[in-house]
């Protein structure tokens, strides 16, 4: 039986990365030991708009080409980004049935522009976490480590990857802009959360299928 998961930390987790956390929840280990890698959920999200998928990307500082940590990785600030992200939400969501429950809580993560984005992702994961009341006191890594057993862990650090689509069945559900917009299933768990409420939004992760991701 498998006794944990071990995650990357995500920009407003997808919605898949958020079933894996309520469905091990109290067994999750973050994975913050690794290297940064571009095109990567680390630093984006996806949300709905009236125009359909919109992507949200936190610039980050160059350091020049080396390797790099993820957890020494830091927000360029200059294109102001956390207004621009701060905006399209507002925008896209104050609509939707619950946005008015979180908006409050919500803001203060985009009121600064230049932030570690380590820090950033788990302080976005720990906001959907309680408001979905799940147990987000969770584990960090120590050292990296490429191969896990089985057996013992559940090894999902690869869906951090936003080149790769994930194999992972989405039933649909009520979107703000779904008269004129075909549903879309690669949204950051915001979505679910604005447009279902927490209590749903909740069932529809603990009911969320992602037994093809071990």
């Amino acid at each position: 039986m498998i006794k944990s998961v071990i995650l990357h930390p995500t920009y407003f987790s997808t919605s898949v990365q958020l079933a894996a956390l309520v469905q091990f929840e109290g067994k999750v280990v973050w994975e913050v030991c690794d290297n940064f890698q571009k095109q990567t959920y680390r630093n984006r999200t996806f949300i709905v708009t009236d125009k359909g998928k919109l992507l949200l990307s936190i610039p980050i500082q160059h350091q020049g080409e080396g390797r790099r940590l993820t957890r020494s990785v830091v927000s360029d600030p200059s294109e102001r980004w956390n207004e621009l992200h701060w905006k399209s939400i507002v925008t896209a969501y104050r609509s939707s049935p619950f946005f008015e429950f979180y908006e409050a809580e919500l803001q203060p993560l985009f009121s600064k522009s230049e932030v570690n984005l380590l820090d950033h992702c788990i302080l976005t994961s720990e906001f959907l976490c309680t408001a979905l009341g799940i147990s987000h006191s969770v584990m960090r890594t120590l050292s990296f480590q490429k191969h896990y057993s089985e057996v013992e862990i559940a090894d999902l650090r690869e869906i951090v990857n936003a080149k790769e689509s994930v194999a992972v069945h989405h039933p649909p559900y009520p979107q703000v802009f779904d008269a004129t917009q075909p549903f879309f299933e690669g949204a950051s768990a915001l979505d679910l959360l604005f447009n279902l409420g927490p209590k749903e939004t909740r069932t529809y992760l603990e009911d969320l299928d992602i037994s093809c991701l071990f």
